[in-house]
């Protein structure tokens, strides 16, 4: 059924009504469906935020673990960078 015969079947009132309502369903629709995608996308970028964070806390593991073994090198490498900011600007631990 077209617009001019609905118009003269049931008059103007009645034919915007029924074309609102259409209207609106037909958003609401879309609506639903932008949400669900939106959903999907938040759930996958949570999930890869989580598998970041879980890669990074096993690395920081691996590297506490090494430097547990070797921290005889850590001291030497803090004596270094100790030694060298006396060097640059004068003055022991930043004070």
């Amino acid at each position: 059924m077209d617009l001019p015969t609905l118009v003269q079947t049931l008059g103007l009132p009645i034919a915007l009504a029924v074309f609102f309502i259409w209207m609106y369903v037909s958003q609401a629709k879309e609506h639903k469906q932008d949400l669900k995608d939106i959903a999907i996308k938040s759930v996958l970028a949570i999930d890869a935020g989580t598998d970041a964070i879980r890669d990074s806390t096993e690395q920081m593991k691996l590297n506490n673990t090494a430097l547990g073994e070797n921290s005889h090198i850590m001291n030497d490498v803090k004596s270094v960078l100790s030694t060298r900011g006396v060097q640059q600007n004068g003055m022991g631990n930043g004070s």
